[in-house]
């Protein structure tokens, strides 16, 4: 490709890039709300309230993002809803920028200088970055990190760059992804791959030094997070509620895996389609020092995504500036085998690429066509605000699985209670809340009487529906009958 048609994509990728970076900071906070984003933001204000989690309250999460997201409640406290819900959404979207940016420098070692601008685009225009990567989840923090771990752990084999140091921060990285959330668990076999390929370009002493400086790094984490859990009493319950739970977690087949491929064949089809093939190119170099660290990583979390009994979209997050690299290199190959067509196959990719961001943007931000009644925006903040404005401090409320029910202690020791996790609450467990609702010693101030509070086993929720009425925010209810 001549040096002018280069340029000039270059300046239109540029630009589709800045378009929706505009669109992503018009739209992103008022955009449908996910029930999950408030288990997330309850976690973080329960630990600035002081409990402690697992042993406090139930989370199956481990804690790194929640900590990090309880320093915005000393901001303003908790008594501005849309202040924390945009902090919130805003630390997510910082995540995710520097995810962008980390595969920039993932893809410069990897083609021309076009195979950066392309991997870019790849990843910033799929559906699970546009959709996930700006939610109040801990997946975008741990993308960034996984993505980091690689990095640095490449950059570690390369004698000029302080390996020492590079490793440490590798090893951080890795341990700062899996306290972030337990699915980075399946990065780890790839880094170690990685390292095994790596290693063998450099003396065995050196490769002594690397391994025992990333384990370091790796334990610092490790070692503060269980310290803090043992002092606290809560150290077994932290392990079985995000390890060993998780792995009892109710399989559905492989039915969310086929879902999940489908919706991104459908939606990403011009990334998927270009990082097999950048998958099979990158193949073909796999002795080559620093292409492990492409192909790997997609086999490592591939499996996961296999392993996992119930996926969920976000996990792609972790694995997409991989695949965005990969798919970057096959695009940079195929226009400069084009030879004299490589404009013409610069726009044609280019078209390709526009359409579908564009389609996904629509998805992700147009959404004044509403998902889910409970994600309305405007009735999400209206019930943060009633919560807010009307509930002492003290006032317990209970919840199924919606949206805008949080900020106040959760009735219940299980805050949240979709069908997973009611299929994980013991008989006993059950009856002694029942129990506890017929006497007064549970009473919440107001309940969200979604599906899945309904669907309680019974007496819970006949005992709710006689005793809450709603308020005219969707289902959220308050007490009209004393017990």
């Amino acid at each position: 490709m001549n040096q002018r048609a280069a340029l000039g994509l270059k300046w239109v990728c540029a630009l589709m890039i800045t378009a929706v970076g505009i669109d992503v900071a018009v739209h992103f906070v008022h955009r449908d709300w996910d029930p999950e984003e408030f288990e997330h933001l309850q976690f973080a204000w329960m630990i600035d309230q002081g409990r402690v989690p697992y042993r406090d309250f139930f989370e199956h999460h481990t804690p790194l993002f929640h900590f990090l997201g309880a320093s915005l409640f000393r901001v303003r406290g908790d008594t501005d809803p849309n202040f924390l819900l945009a902090a919130f959404r805003s630390m997510s979207v910082l995540f995710s920028v520097g995810t962008v940016f980390l595969t920039w420098q993932l893809a410069k070692r990897r083609g021309s200088p076009l195979s950066p601008i392309l991997a870019t685009i790849l990843l910033v225009g799929s559906w699970p970055f546009l959709q996930n990567g700006i939610e109040i989840r801990p997946d975008p923090l741990a993308a960034f990190a996984v993505v980091g771990a690689f990095i640095c752990l490449d950059r570690a084999f390369m004698p000029a760059r302080r390996p020492l140091v590079w490793a440490v921060l590798s090893g951080l990285a890795i341990s700062i992804a899996v306290f972030t959330t337990q699915k980075s668990l399946f990065a780890i076999p790839g880094l170690l791959m990685c390292w095994i390929g790596l290693a063998r370009h450099i003396s065995a002493r050196a490769r002594g030094q690397v391994a025992a400086m990333a384990l370091a790094g790796a334990a610092l984490p490790a070692a503060a997070l269980l310290w803090y859990f043992q002092q606290e009493g809560a150290l077994f319950t932290f392990i079985y509620d995000n390890f060993l739970l998780n792995a009892q977690w109710p399989r559905d087949g492989f039915a969310s895996q086929l879902h999940w491929a489908k919706v991104e064949a459908e939606y990403d089809t011009l990334l998927i389609v270009s990082a097999l093939a950048g998958c099979v190119i990158l193949g073909g170099d796999i002795q080559r020092e620093g292409r492990l660290t492409i192909v790997v990583p997609l086999v490592s979390l591939g499996l996961g995504f296999l392993i996992i009994p119930m996926v969920q979209q976000q996990y792609f997050l972790m694995a997409l500036p991989f695949a965005a690299v990969a798919g970057g290199v096959a695009l940079e190959r195929l226009i400069d085998h084009c030879g004299h067509r490589g404009p013409l196959a610069s726009a044609i990719i280019l078209l390709v690429a526009i359409l579908g961001t564009g389609a996904n943007l629509h998805r992700a931000f147009a959404p004044f066509v509403q998902h889910f009644e409970a994600g309305n925006d405007s009735l999400v903040r209206a019930k943060l605000a009633y919560i807010l404005e009307h509930l002492p401090a003290d006032a317990t409320i209970m919840s199924g699985w919606s949206s805008g029910v949080a900020l106040r202690p959760p009735a219940f020791h299980f805050g949240f209670l979709h069908p997973q996790i009611q299929a994980a609450i013991t008989p006993a467990e059950y009856a002694d809340f029942a129990d506890g609702l017929q006497n007064g010693r549970i009473a919440p101030a107001a309940v969200d009487l979604d599906p899945f509070v309904l669907s309680l086993p019974e007496p819970i929720p006949s005992y709710l529906l006689a005793h809450y009425r709603p308020i005219g925010l969707g289902t959220l209810a308050i007490r009209s009958v004393q017990p």
